[in-house]
């Protein structure tokens, strides 16, 4: 059976399928071509015949978009309800096909029935031609080729309507929220480019980035790049200064104000301070436990409460080689001094200490305080007292003979009774033996420096006996009182003499040149007229070579700085690394 539709509804007319050919009939019963005002009516004066008037508003080209849209989809609903009819059919047909009350036949057009025959510009599949009675002679049949319900899929995106649609990357003014910065740009101005596909970054640049190390433009610091500010030029006394995670200020979180004693924090010039104790503890400062405490004026730890359990099983008052000594009181006391005894070994240093600790006293072989040096009886505390020497004599204290004696304190020996043998070279010069030829020189020298007796007469003690009244006329190079200063001659007991330098000059003295003369009393040299002293030849010395001129001669060879401007920290380096320079100075050997 075919279905019909007219301007108005019509009458049932046998079995009605449940849907028709087309749904060409409107929500409303007014005529199709009403369908667009109705549907999508624009604001009064912006838009004539669904388009936009010259110098109107964007608004009136969204609604001329919106009424092409609600028309596609108008045309789309239409098309499937076709294509289900001629599929399914009415249950009383033979056949898939639908036709109408007569034989005429169309392509499926619809023509108004009453009217001048103009075609309905209303919703419909395709245009065609129908009869002047106003029925719809078009067919629309189950096995159309399909080709004429191919419909719109709806406007394109607009590009320029400012609204970022389906694949447009922006459009004008909407950026979908990128700027320059998430574009990997330092700042500048994002714009989108004419046909909406891309961003147009030519408004970008790479101005201060933040993060990379480098304050530039109006950040106030980047990264360590503080420009040269510091806690102190932010007004504060102290402390480390960073920079704001957004490089838009300082961090003053870890600077401090001026130091207060009191404030329970530690200030840069403040050992501890209240509860603060700079992570420090009994434990850390040599102690076994107990509580440690800040002094009243931050300068050190009060560590009065700190305990030791002792540690080592030897007297207190003596070297015993272990850490601590036999006494808690007296180790802890002698600790908070000096850590060493605790952390290491209680040595003489520490033994000596407690001595003359009062929190030692009694203590083993500590003295009690009781003790009376000048009763012949050696006790805690003294080292001899009188007659009583604790089984010492001169030799044990590295003499060759004499008379030992006790100081008058208790607390040292007096060796000027104890003397050498006389050796058997010059006591003006270097005789490599210990001792010199002259007894009365030699125990003069060796009161003095006792090396010369005990181990070598090295030129040390001859120029020492050369200047000695003890030493005049003992013979060899000593001087004999009859040498005249002033004879350009060097005799004994000068070291000079007017134009007789005794084959020495400014760089034999350690100089770096110049000219050398006498002193009047031929007695020492004039170097004011030598340059300045050269230095150490491994040690950076501010002058032009080294006091060693082998090394320096080496060293200038190869690094001729090291001799024309300064000998520094490199020409030092160098000097420490040759065997020229082996053993001169503090050069390695």
């Amino acid at each position: 059976m075919r279905a019909t539709h007219r301007a108005d509804p019509p009458a049932p007319r046998g079995q009605m399928c449940t849907y028709t050919p087309r749904a060409t009939r409107p929500r409303s019963h007014k005529h199709p071509r009403r369908i667009a005002t109705t549907a999508a009516r624009p604001a009064k004066s912006e838009c004539k015949d669904n388009l936009c008037l010259p110098n109107q508003s964007i608004s009136c080209e969204r609604r001329r978009l919106s009424y092409m849209a609600h028309q596609s989809s108008y045309f789309r609903s239409l098309a499937t309800l076709a294509l289900l009819v001629g599929t399914v059919g009415c249950p009383s047909d033979d056949s898939p096909s639908v036709t109408g009350d007569d034989s005429s036949s169309g392509t499926g057009g619809a023509t108004d029935g009453g009217d001048d025959g103009v075609v309905d510009d209303g919703p419909s599949l395709t245009e065609g031609s129908g009869g002047g009675d106003g029925t719809d002679t078009g067919t629309d049949s189950a096995d159309s080729t399909g080709d004429d319900a191919e419909t719109d899929v709806g406007p394109d995106p607009m590009c320029g309507d400012d609204v970022m649609e389906a694949d447009e990357v922006c459009d004008a003014d909407d950026l979908d929220g990128e700027d320059c910065v998430s574009q990997g740009f330092g700042g500048g101005t994002l714009a989108c480019a004419a046909d909406c596909a891309s961003f147009d970054t030519s408004g970008c640049n790479d101005g201060p980035r933040c993060g990379d190390d480098t304050a530039e433009g109006a950040e106030a610091c980047d990264g360590t790049d503080l420009r040269e500010e510091d806690c102190a030029s932010q007004g504060f006394e102290a402390g480390r200064l960073a920079c704001a995670d957004d490089c838009t200020e300082f961090d003053t979180s870890a600077c401090t104000l001026a130091n207060v004693c009191g404030d329970d924090q530690v200030g840069d010039d403040e050992v501890c301070d209240g509860t603060d104790f700079n992570g420090e503890g009994c434990a850390t400062l040599g102690f076994d436990g107990g509580p440690v405490a800040c002094e009243a004026d931050c300068s050190a730890f009060d560590t009065s409460a700190c305990t030791m359990v002792g540690g080592g099983d030897g007297d207190c008052c003596s070297a015993n080689g272990t850490p601590g000594c036999d006494d808690p009181g007296c180790t802890a006391a002698i600790c908070a001094a000096d850590a060493f005894c605790c952390d290491n070994q209680w040595d003489e240093i520490c033994a000596d200490a407690a001595l003359l600790e009062p929190m030692c006293e009694g203590v083993g072989g500590c003295p009690t305080g009781m003790e009376v040096c000048g009763d012949d009886t050696v006790e805690a505390g003294e080292v001899c007292d009188g007659l009583d020497l604790a089984g010492e004599d001169c030799v044990s204290q590295g003499f060759d003979d004499g008379d030992l004696g006790c100081a008058a304190d208790c607390q040292t020996f007096d060796t000027s009774a104890c003397g050498f043998v006389p050796g058997m070279g010059d006591c003006c010069g270097d005789n490599g033996t210990p001792g010199c030829d002259d007894a009365t020189c030699q125990d003069t020298i060796c009161a003095a420096d006792a090396f010369c007796c005990q181990m070598e007469w090295d030129a040390m003690c001859g120029n020492a006996a050369m200047f000695e009244p003890d030493c005049n006329g003992v013979g060899g190079s000593c001087p004999d009182g009859s040498e005249v200063c002033g004879n350009d001659m060097t005799e004994a007991g000068e070291a000079c003499d007017g134009a007789d330098l005794n084959m020495e000059d400014c760089v034999s003295l350690g100089f770096g040149g110049g000219a050398l003369s006498c002193a009047a009393d031929c007695l020492t040299f004039d170097t004011s007229m030598c340059a300045d002293p050269l230095g150490d030849c491994c040690m950076p010395n501010g002058t032009p070579g080294c006091d060693d001129m082998t090394c320096q001669d080496t060293v200038c060879a190869f690094d001729p700085f090291c001799c024309d401007t300064e000998w520094d920290g490199q020409c030092a380096g160098e000097a420490a690394m040759e065997a020229d320079c082996a053993g001169v100075g503090s050069c390695p050997p």
